[in-house]
């Protein structure tokens, strides 16, 4: 957490965590890079603020920006990856890319 946070320049909320790991897991298909370059732009856009704001909720519920969040148009449905969450083998990778 604290090199996401360091990557982002300030402190996340436990609820701003969860949304960062869920999302990433959604939107991976659960390679570590690929973990590290998700989770890089999700935290590129919310340091931005030009995708929904500066909170991170609001940037992963922008439209047509993360389809696993937001769904596609014609089917608005967050995606279970996202809704349950990473398991643990890939929780330890993304947590392994937000080293990286």
């Amino acid at each position: 957490k604290k090199s996401a946070e360091s990557y982002l320049g300030r402190k996340m909320t436990p609820r701003e965590w969860d949304l960062l790991l869920r999302a990433t897991y959604a939107e991976s298909s659960h390679d570590v890079e690929e973990d590290a370059h998700i989770m890089g732009t999700i935290l590129n856009r919310v340091r931005h603020g030009g995708f929904g704001g500066s909170i991170m909720s609001k940037v992963l519920a922008s439209p047509n920006q993360f389809q696993s969040v937001t769904g596609v148009p014609g089917e608005r449905v967050m995606h279970s990856n996202f809704t349950v969450g990473p398991p643990q083998e890939n929780l330890n990778k993304i947590l392994q890319a937000a080293i990286t």
